[in-house]
């Protein structure tokens, strides 16, 4: 079983726990591109994934469950316009 994830800090927690409580299941993580990851699960070379769905290309063929949602920020530095800008 591959498991693709972007997030090295969260991957080696998950793949902790989960190796614990499946103990029987090898779990390879991997990192690749979105493009990648949507076609290994397309095509059924990777039997699960965890990435961001916002910008999937192919919800036809995928199916997905979110299990984070997160807000977004923006990010500059503390000389750009928009950093004395009162917050809304």
């Amino acid at each position: 079983m591959a498991l693709p994830i972007r997030l090295p800090v969260i991957s080696c927690r998950a793949s902790g726990a989960f190796h614990v409580t499946y103990p029987g299941i090898k779990v390879d993580l991997v990192e690749l591109p979105r493009e990648a990851i949507e076609m290994g699960i397309v095509n059924r070379t990777l039997d699960i994934a965890v990435m961001l769905v916002s910008n999937l290309q192919n919800r036809r063929d995928t199916t997905y469950e979110t299990l984070v949602y997160s807000r977004r920020r923006l990010w500059l530095s503390v000389e750009h316009p928009f950093a004395s800008a009162p917050a809304r």
